[in-house]
Formats: structure tokens, sequence, C-alpha cells
């Protein structure tokens, strides 16, 4: 069956591409897709894939609205998203190129690609030019605003009917930011489609070629396994809702964006658009509610540019990649031709160091030390690469761990892996890393440890090595305990941080946030009791036995300063392994039986789920038994020194 279509003998060890097209004579937004379709054939036969095409339906929402018609819109994007699923999954394909260009086969096509998970890239059909009467650029809703204005008087048949006739000159979907824009621009952003591809006219030969050099792409995830829940982070959400915010986008987005993203198995709530759209300003004046069309924010840089603008102005995520892999490999040149650049918070002193850059760790490399340098939600993605070396003896994992070592342990062997935690803390934006070093003249220490406790051959030898670049470094010999009550209290400092705002300053004004902190750690404290875990190191019972209201007073004091806010930073931009870290923790509670409402509490504003309190709220009372306990043994004590010296007179 697959000869009759066109396979030859050396087709069928090719990966096998389904090319979803929404062609249809409906509506102009899909007219064009058969052309688009040919040259992605072609250009996927070209770069060694098999392309099998398939069709899917289209509902036009411009032609259906105030009808009964319009009740079948929004279910058929379900129906385009399952039609995809089940003709990729029934065919066994190995990647997925989706074609389409109006309100509903766009985020149908974006749903099945989240489910399915396979290799996948779309592409947009593009923008309907804009029609023409005299020198006014016209949209479809130039012909709903006519009848408005005929109705009122405003203008004559004649006006309405020339309106009509020129509103829409050929193919492509709506020309202004309407839901197809939209969604074309957020498919950019995320990643899913190729940069500039969002904002060309469907009938410019770029268009095609566009299409063509994403069939390429496409073969290319598929060889390097990119796959859209890859792609589809928080981050990269939260990236589309700020451009979409900035471009003044349309109202449909929140419902397809959250669609994909409970798909996609991405926390993503409504009140998440509201918080973006107050930070990130509207920067584009397009149509329906400004002057322009999307060809001219085409002609003016598109989509990277409005990206670009967003970054500088820290309001993007820049960190995400994209089907290309191109994120990687630019920091990579970065590094390369850059160095990393070290900035000490405090002082702004910066110091460039040059670095040799491995992009991948294979099995055949041979290194005496591998260091592990990650967030806890990536973790698990390098261990099958270093399970597969089995040339480098020690892996050393830095990092913030609840869990423990056994999923290390199972991937790379006990004698593989010890743990450890950087001393430094801060941030990184491009080839800048922000970070505090020391404080009051003294550096931070790098604690690390083997998983047994004892101080080996091995471990010395690589704490000579940190202490010869100028690390100090302690030995702990219970490493796990050490990251369990290190978590146990930055996790309630996280929840009081997004509590005020993600401003520490604000958050040492508010002392509820600072009280529900300190309780909050209490309950940590209390379930690594539960579990025979030793606050590690012991100087850390302090938050246990300071009464409470010198310990507000005392932390109250410590928020306030530039070093916490340049820690805070890594708080401010790692939400996701924030989330990680709490169901670990949480897993141990459950494991203790030991409740924490207070750390509950404070989940809801880290989800969001609850506004931040107002700066400065002391409406919480402060627990002053503790104070009393001390005076009370403070004066026990004095009365038994006084009976003391009185029997020595």
């Amino acid at each position: 069956m697959l000869r009759a279509v066109g396979f030859g003998d050396g087709d069928f060890n090719k990966p096998i591409i389904g090319i979803a097209n929404g062609y249809s004579t409906i509506t102009p937004c899909n007219i064009g897709l058969n052309d688009l379709t040919r040259r992605a054939e072609q250009a996927a036969y070209q770069a060694g894939a098999m392309p099998q095409t398939f069709g899917t339906i289209t509902v036009s929402d411009g032609i259906s609205m105030g009808t009964e018609g319009m009740k079948y819109s929004l279910v058929s994007r379900e129906v385009i998203a399952d039609s995809i699923e089940t003709a990729c999954n029934a065919q066994s394909m190995d990647g997925l190129l989706a074609i389409g260009g109006c309100d509903k086969n766009m985020p149908g096509a974006m749903l099945a690609m989240a489910r399915m998970n396979i290799p996948a890239v779309f592409v947009y059909g593009g923008t309907i030019k804009p029609g023409k009467l005299g020198a006014c650029d016209l949209t479809v809703v130039s012909a709903f605003e006519a009848v408005g204005q005929y109705s009122g008087g405003k203008i004559d048949e004649q006006q309405l009917t020339a309106i009509e006739k020129n509103a829409c000159p050929g193919a492509g979907s709506c020309g202004g930011m309407f839901t197809a824009n939209t969604m074309s621009a957020a498919f950019e952003v995320m990643g899913l489609s190729l940069p500039y591809s969002s904002t060309m006219a469907a009938e410019d030969p770029e268009k095609a070629d566009s299409a063509a050099r994403s069939a390429e792409v496409l073969v290319q995830a598929i060889t390097q396994d990119i796959r859209p829940r890859d792609l589809l982070t928080r981050e990269a959400f939260e990236n589309a809702i700020s451009v979409i915010m900035a471009v003044g986008g349309s109202t449909n987005s929140v419902l397809h964006l959250l669609a994909v993203a409970r798909t996609a198995g991405v926390e993503l709530c409504i009140d998440d658009f509201e918080t973006i759209r107050q930070r990130v300003p509207v920067i584009c004046d397009l149509k329906p509610s400004g002057r322009f069309v999307t060809v001219d924010l085409h002609n003016a840089g598109g989509i990277p540019q409005v990206m670009k603008l967003l970054l500088d102005a820290g309001l993007l995520h820049g960190d995400c990649r994209t089907v290309e892999g191109r994120t990687l490999r630019d920091v990579l040149a970065d590094l390369r031709e850059h160095g990393i650049v070290l900035e000490e918070a405090i002082t702004g002193q910066r110091t460039t160091t040059r670095v040799n850059v491995v992009e991948q760790l294979a099995p055949e490399d041979a290194y005496d030390l591998v260091i592990v340098l990650l967030p806890k939600n990536h973790v698990s993605e390098v261990l099958p690469a270093l399970a597969a070396n089995r040339h480098t003896p020690n892996v050393l994992f830095m990092g913030n761990n609840v869990a423990g070592p056994d999923e290390m342990i199972a991937a790379l062997g006990r004698e593989r892996v010890l743990l450890g935690f950087p001393g430094a803390g801060g941030s990184r934006e491009g080839n800048v890393v922000r970070y505090i070093a020391s404080s009051g003249g003294r550096r931070y220490a790098i604690t690390m440890g083997e998983l047994d406790g004892h101080t080996t051959p091995r471990l010395e030898r690589i704490i000579k090595v940190f202490e010869s670049a100028g690390f100090p470094v302690t030995i702990c010999p219970n490493m796990d305990a050490w990251l369990k009550t290190h978590v146990a209290l930055i996790l309630p400092m996280g929840g009081a941080l997004y509590m005020a705002g993600l401003d520490n300053y604000r958050l040492a004004r508010t002392r509820d946030a600072v009280v529900l902190m300190i309780r909050a750690m209490h309950e940590s404290f209390g379930v690594l009791h539960a579990l025979d875990v030793p606050i590690t190191p012991p100087s850390l019972q302090m938050f246990e036995w300071i009464p409470e209201p010198i310990l507000i007073a005392f932390m109250q004091r410590k928020l306030a300063s530039e070093a916490i806010e340049a820690a805070f930073a890594h708080a401010r931009a790692a939400r996701d392994e924030g989330k990680k870290l709490r169901d670990e923790f949480r897993a141990l509670a459950r494991l203790a039986s030991v409740p924490t409402p207070t750390m509950d509490r404070l989940r809801t504003y880290v989800d969001q789920t609850v506004p931040p309190v107002a700066d400065g709220s002391a409406q919480i009372l402060m627990d002053w038994r503790g104070v009393w306990v001390g005076l009370g043994a403070l004066a026990g004590a004095l009365v038994v020194l006084a009976l003391v010296l009185e029997l020595l007179r």
C-alpha cells in the first residue's frame, strides 16, 4: 500500500511526516494552503523524510457569526485536534507539519501537537493584505463597522457597498491583530513556528519559502528529538502572553492558550493574563483598536522586533528553546565569543572568564569530574547522558534536592555520585552572571560531601581543586539532611516573597508575610523532625527556639538588603523549580503525617490564585509566648543567682 502512494525501496527507513492541511474554499484564510502544502511536501522529501498529506475541517467564524452555525465554531477546534491526532497516531507518523490559517484550525493543531508530543512545526497560512479604498486600509471589521455607520446615517449605501467589496482582497486571514494573527504570533513566540513567519502575507513568495524551510526544520527536530512539550513550558506561555499584550492581541487567545496549557500539563490560569497585562505595555498600534494592519508590523520587523523590545526591558524569558534549537546555540556562540561575565552584585565589579564550550557529553568522553548545576526540575534530563558515559568517575550534583539521591544513584551507581551546594547565589541574564560571593568580607563556602559522610581521598582532591580556584569548601557529613534543611527554609521564604509581590524590601515591611514565613519554617522543620532528619547545620535550630517577635525583627532587618535582593533574583526566575521542590516536600509531609497549613497558605501566593497582600500589612497577631517564657526563665535564673549569692555571703 505504501508503494502505491509513492514509497520506493530507499524510503521505508525515512521518517514519515504527516502534513495536516487545513485547505478549503470556505474562507480566504485557508484558500492558499494547498500551495504551501505542496512546497512543504517537496522540501520534506528533499530533506530526507517521507511526507503524507491529509485534510481537516474548517469553520469560518466571520461567515457563521450571528447564525446558528456559530454554535459549531469552538466545537470544531476539538474536532480538528481529534482528526489530526487520529491520523498521526493511527499511521505511526514520526512528525507533524500542521498548516492552518483561521481561528480554530490553528489552536486545534496546537492541541494535537501537545497531546501527541511528536516533533512538530506549525505553518501559518499568512495574513491577508489590507483592502484599499482611497487612502484607507480596510479589514473584514471595516465591513462590520460600515453596517453600523450606514444604520446611523453616517455613510450612504454606495459607500457601504464599496467598503464591503474591497475589505477582503484575496487569500489570507483577517488582516488586523484578530484571533488568527494573535495565535500565529503566540506560536512563533513559543517556538513552534519559525521566526518572522507569523506576520507574512499569504500571497507573498516568502510565505511559501517559509513553509519549505519549516519542513526542513521539522526533519532536523525529528533527528534531534525536539518535541512540543520541550518547548511549551510555563516560561514560553508567559512569553506568548507578554507579546499578545504588547501587540494588543485578541482576547480569544485566553481561551485557546488555557486549553493548550492544560493539554501540555502546564499550570496556567486566567489570572496570569491579568498579572502579565499589568506589567507589559501595549506598544503596537494595530487594528482593530489601532491604525495599522499586520503586514505593517511585518515590514517593521515582525514579532522578533517586538520580542527584542520586551527582552531588553526585562519582560521576556530569554532562555526558552525553539523548534530550531537556536536559543541554546546562540547562547553557546555568545559564550565562545564573549566568555562568561561575573558581576559581584554589591560592588558591581566584573570579571570575564573565557570558557571552552562542550555542546554535549558523549559516551566516550572522559573527565575527572562533572559538576551538575541545574534546577531540580531539569536534573532528570541530563541523567541519561551521564549514565551513558562510564569514563567519568565523579559526578557532583550541586543544587536543591528534597527527594534525596536515589534518582541519581539509580542512573549512575552509588560510587559515582557526590552531593553539594554552591555558596554563591544570584541569577543569569545572557552571558552575565550576577552573584553574591561574600558577606561581611567573608566568602560564602561551597558545601559538599560523600553519600556515606566519610572524608575520602577523592573528596579531598575535589576540594583542593575548588580551593585552588579561590572557593572555600565546607565538608558536610550528611549532605542529604543539609539539602532537606535548606529547602525547608527556602520554600517558606519563596512563598513569603510571592506574598509580598516578589519584592524583598516590601517583604521586609510586610509583617504578615514575615510571620507566615517563620511559622511555615516551623512546620517544615517539624516534618524533618518527624522523619528523624537532623536540622543541618545545627546552628539553624535558632529558627525554632528564638521567640517569634524577636525573630521577626531580625528577619525584617535581614530581608531589606541588596544581598537578599540579589539572592532572591533566583527565586523570581525559578518558579518551576520551586514548584518541583514544593511537591517533593509535600510528599515528605504526607509520609510524616505532619500537617502544613501555613505552607499551604503560602502556596496560594506562589500559584497566584490570590493577589499579594497589601504593602506593610500587619494584621496577624504575633506569638509572644516565647518571649514570656524566656523572660520567666531569665527571672527565675536571677532569683536563683540572688539566693546563691545570699548563701555565699
